[in-house]
C-alpha cells in the first residue's frame, strides 16, 4: 500500500480545525478517510495554518498514543515540530502497521500545514523497526528515531543504497535486550552512508526519557541546519551543554567508555560549529585513566559472550517449541531454564556493572522471546503451547503484572476459574491500575465471582 505523502498539499491554505487544541496533547483524532483509525495529536503552543510545520509520526508497540507522545512533548514545544501517533498501528502484521501509518500521514496532511520537508518517524521496540521501515518504503523522511530495535527482517523494509536517505537517532538502554543490535547497528548504517548518533541510558527495554528523546529530536534539527549553513547557536549551545553533562553523568556513575564515545560524537558531529579544545581535554583525561583501558577490554569480551548466549538461547526456543509436552515444560526443560536463569538473576547483582547489564539484557531476552511466542500461540488457540511459554515468562518475572494478566486470560480461555482468579488477584497485587483489564472479555466466566468482584472494587478505588 502506498504512503500518502503528497506534495501538493504543502501549497494548499489548510485551515486549524476548530476542535485542535495547541500546547496539549489530544488523544483521539479521527481519520477522516479511514474509519476505524486514529492517532493522538500534539500541535506545539505556536502552532498556526500561516506557515509549514515539521512534523514527527510515532509508532508504539502496542497503541498506546498518548503515553509515546508524552516521551516527545517537551522536545516538540522546544523545536516548534508536530507530533502524531496512531492509535491503531501496534506490532504484528505489517499490512496492519502500514494501513495505520497511511491513514495518519493523509489525514495530518489534509488538515494541518505540515513541511514536507521535514517529515520525520520514531518508534519503540518493534514501533522502532516501523519508523525505519517506513522511512524506506516513503523516500521522503528526513530522519528516524529509532528506540530498543533497528532493522525489520523484511528485506524489502531495510535502508539500501538507493534508500538510505535519512538521518538515525538509535536510542537503548543499557540493560535492553537489543543493546548490542544497536550497536552493531552503527557499522551497517555508515556503510550505507546514513549519518547516525546513538544515545544510552540506564534502563530496561521501554521508551528513553523525555530528556534522552529531546537530545535526539535536537541532533536531528541541529544536523539539517547545519547541511544549511544556518545554524540555531542558542540551540546548539544547549545541545553541547547537555551533552556534556550526560558525559559526565556516564563517567561518574562508572561507564567512562559510554562517556567518551558521547564526547567523541559531539565532536565528530558538530565539531566544526564548536570550540572543541575542552572537549579533546576532557577525552584526553578520561582515556589516560586505567579503568577506561580496562573498561574497553572488558566491553568487547562481555559482548562477545553476550552474543554468544544470545543465539544460545535463541535456538534453545526453537528446539522447545518442536519438543513441548502438553501443558507444561517437560522436567528436563525446566531444570534448564531455571540454571540459566538463577545464574543471570545472581549475575544482576554483580558489582561490576558491564556482567550485571549484560545479564539483565540476557533476562529481557528470554522474558521478551516468551511473551512474544505466548502471543503467538494464543492467536492460533494453541493454550497449551501458550500456556507453557507464559509460565517460562513468568519465571523470569514473577512480579510482572502483565505477565500474571496474561496467564490468567489463558486460564480465562481454557475455563479454569480458580487458576485465572489466582494469577488475577497476582496481577492487582502487584499494581495493576486499570479495571478496563480486568473487564477484559475472557473474563466474562468470572462475573459473579466474589473474588473477581472483590478485585474490579479494589482496583476502581485505585483509579479514583
Amino acid at each position: 500500500m502506498p504512503l500518502c505523502l503528497k506534495p501538493d498539499l504543502q501549497a494548499q491554505e489548510i485551515p486549524l480545525s476548530s476542535g485542535f487544541e495547541t500546547g496539549r496533547i489530544m488523544d483521539t483524532v479521527l481519520c477522516t478517510h479511514s474509519p476505524g483509525q486514529s492517532y493522538a495529536l500534539f500541535l506545539p503552543e505556536e502552532y498556526t495554518p500561516q506557515r509549514s510545520w515539521p512534523i514527527l509520526y510515532i509508532y508504539d508497540p502496542a497503541a498506546r498514543a498518548s503515553l509515546a507522545l508524552r516521551r516527545f512533548q517537551a522536545g516538540a514545544e522546544q523545536l516548534n515540530w508536530i507530533l502524531a501517533c496512531s492509535n491503531n498501528s501496534r506490532n504484528g502484521p505489517w499490512e496492519d502497521i502500514l494501513a495505520a501509518a497511511d491513514a495518519v500521514l493523509l489525514d495530518t496532511q489534509e488538515k494541518l500545514s505540515v513541511d514536507l520537508e521535514q517529515i520525520y518517524t520514531a518508534g519503540f521496540s518493534g514501533g522502532s523497526r516501523a519508523a525505519m521501515g517506513i522511512a524506506v518504503i516513503t523516500g521522503r523522511v528526513s530522519g528516524v528515531i529509532g528506540c530498543g530495535a533497528v532493522f525489520s527482517s523484511v528485506e524489502a523494509y531495510r535502508p539500501g543504497p538507493e534508500t538510505a536517505k535519512f538521518l538515525y537517532v538509535g536510542m537503548v538502554g543499557l540493560k535492553d535486550m537489543n543493546y548490542l543490535e544497536h550497536l552493531n547497528a552503527r557499522a551497517q548504517l555508515e556503510g550505507l552512508g546514513i549519518e547516525n548518533h546513538l544515545i544510552l541510558f540506564d534502563a530496561g527495554h521501554e521508551w528513553p526519557p523525555s530528556d534522552r528523546i529531546a537530545r535526539g529530536m535536537q541532533w536531528l534539527a541541529l544536523k539539517r541546519q547545519a547541511r544549511g549553513k544556518a545554524v540555531d547557536s542558542t540551540l546548539l549551545e544547549h545541545y553541547r551543554q547537555a551533552v556534556e553533562e550526560d558525559a559526565t553523568g556516564f563517567f561518574e556513575d562508572g561507564y567512562p567508555v559510554a562517556a567518551v564515545s558521547l564526547l567523541e560524537s559531539l565532536k565528530s558531529d558538530f565539531g566544526d560549529l564548536l570550540e572543541t579544545k575542552p572537549i579533546d581535554t576532557r577525552i584526553r583525561q578520561i582515556t589516560g585513566e586505567k579503568p577506561y583501558q580496562q573498561q574497553l577490554k572488558a566491553i568487547r569480551k562481555i559482548n562477545d559472550k553476550e552474543s554468544a548466549l544470545q543465539q544460545k538461547y535463541i535456538s534453545a526456543f526453537v528446539e522447545l517449541y518442536w519438543t513441548i509436552n502438553g501443558s507444561a515444560l517437560s522436567t528436563s526443560q525446566e531444570e534448564w531454564w531455571e540454571v540459566q536463569i538463577n545464574h543471570l538473576k545472581r549475575q544482576t547483582k554483580d558489582k561490576d556493572k558491564l556482567n550485571s547489564n549484560s545479564a539483565y539484557r540476557l533476562l529481557n531476552l528470554i522474558s521478551a522471546r516468551s511473551a512474544e511466542s505466548c502471543f503467538e500461540f494464543l492467536s492460533r488457540n494453541n493454550y497449551p503451547l501458550a500456556l507453557a511459554l507464559n509460565e517460562l515468562w513468568l519465571k523470569v518475572s514473577p512480579e510482572d503484572v502483565y505477565a500474571n494478566w496474561h496467564m490468567a486470560k489463558i486460564h480465562a480461555l481454557m475455563s479454569n476459574k480458580n487458576q485465572a482468579l489466582n494469577y488475577l488477584e497476582k496481577a492487582v497485587a502487584y499494581g495493576m491500575q486499570y479495571v478496563k483489564s480486568l473487564r477484559a472479555p475472557e473474563f466474562e466466566l468470572l462475573e459473579g465471582e466474589e473474588r473477581y468482584e472483590k478485585l474490579i472494587r479494589l482496583v476502581e478505588r485505585r483509579e479514583d
